[in-house]
């Protein structure tokens, strides 16, 4: 552990670090990242109950030193705030202790304000966060739920070459994009082939100066996707093995759906999906003693399919980000793994499959390196 790129001696908190799981990005990356990761929505207020920014720098700090090694941010976050609030908790934490990622092409509340997914805007967003943020640079730059597009042309056209451009100018190293339908997570990478595929066409008949460079999306963040309520990422892991795309999972408790506290108010789940939820987090209430069902929703989406290399988490304090550090580990106790216990699905048959999935992620991966 004390061997990872992100590791500063005299920095670091050492036990804690000695604790902390890390896995390979994957994808044509050669970065390792921790098994649970810092998500700052919370810090913008998005979940409510946000402390003061002096509790925000230290769950960041907290959170780092105990070799948590990815941040992700983005100006939607509160509208500004949770980068605002992440830039100075950042002060004085070396750089090279951290990756992180920010977003852009979702802002404001308004609605007509809400997106905007032109190359001017894409443009102008990254410079604007970096100045938030502090930083000269991101390690990854994500489009911020493209399916709210008006359409996947405007993306490929528009919104990609403008975090290509950020790229080519030393503004982040990697790119790609964020959303929740995986279907249309596909539709997207077709379109892109597509669209390198035109690149090519005309840069053959262009003047070197003239060329173009081609769109390539190195991670992909998905959310709620990989949860005790919902694994069909899980599906989708050769896919993006065999497109050389690293992929990020996010909201392991679904936006609240897995809390004792429920959704907030805005959580567009169905009623019937609430309700099922309501019902898992009451059952795990009932044991004796009962169960956290928060606990169990974070150690499932690190651990229970280790082809997923980090999950963001965001939480208002830095106890539950401790706490949810502390769950990613495990390990289970045996009355948490109990026949009747919701986690019972993890069963040797599915220990198979996964077996057969990891194997196949990794020829679809060998392929790629090759």
């Amino acid at each position: 552990v004390m061997e990872q790129a992100t590791y500063v001696a005299g920095w670091h908190d050492d036990e804690a670090v000695s604790k902390m799981e890390y896995r390979p990005l994957g994808g044509r990356s050669d970065l390792s990242v921790s098994i649970v990761s810092l998500g700052s929505a919370a810090l913008g207020n998005v979940y409510g109950g946000a402390g003061d920014e002096s509790d925000a720098a230290k769950q960041v700090h907290m959170a780092l030193q105990s070799g948590i090694n990815y941040i992700d941010t983005s100006p939607w976050y509160g509208h500004t705030v949770a980068e605002t609030v992440l830039g100075k908790a950042l002060k004085g934490v070396p750089r090279s202790a951290y990756y992180i990622s920010t977003k852009l092409g979702r802002y404001l509340p308004d609605v007509e304000q809400m997106f905007d997914f032109s190359y001017e805007r894409a443009v102008r967003s990254i410079d604007e966060s970096l100045e938030r943020l502090g930083l000269d640079y991101v390690d990854i730059l994500l489009v911020h739920d493209f399916e709210f597009a008006p359409s996947l042309d405007v993306i490929v056209n528009e919104t990609l070459p403008g975090c290509m451009a950020a790229k080519a100018a030393g503004k982040t190293r990697m790119v790609g994009f964020s959303g929740y339908p995986l279907s249309e997570f596909k539709a997207l990478m077709e379109r892109i082939e597509t669209k390198n595929q035109q690149i090519n066409a005309d840069n053959e008949a262009a003047s070197s100066s003239a060329k173009k460079p081609l769109i390539q999306i190195d991670v992909v963040l998905s959310y709620c996707r990989y949860s005790l309520q919902d694994t069909t990422l899980e599906d989708y892991l050769p896919y993006f093995a065999s497109k050389g795309v690293s992929v990020i999972n996010a909201a392991p408790m679904s936006m609240g759906l897995l809390s004792p506290i429920g959704p907030a108010a805005w959580h567009p789940a169905s009623d019937q999906i609430k309700d099922a939820c309501r019902d898992a987090v009451q059952y795990c209430n009932n044991q004796t003693p009962p169960a956290d069902v928060a606990r169990l929703a974070m150690w499932y989406s690190a651990q229970n399919n280790k082809l997923i290399p980090t999950t963001l988490v965001s939480t208002p304090s830095h106890e539950a980000m401790k706490a949810n550090i502390a769950s990613a580990h495990g390990p289970l106790t045996e009355h948490e793994k109990a026949d009747n216990n919701p986690l019972s699905a993890y069963t040797a048959e599915r220990e198979a499959r996964l077996a057969e999935q990891a194997k196949n992620v990794a020829a679809e991966q060998e392929q790629v390196t090759a």
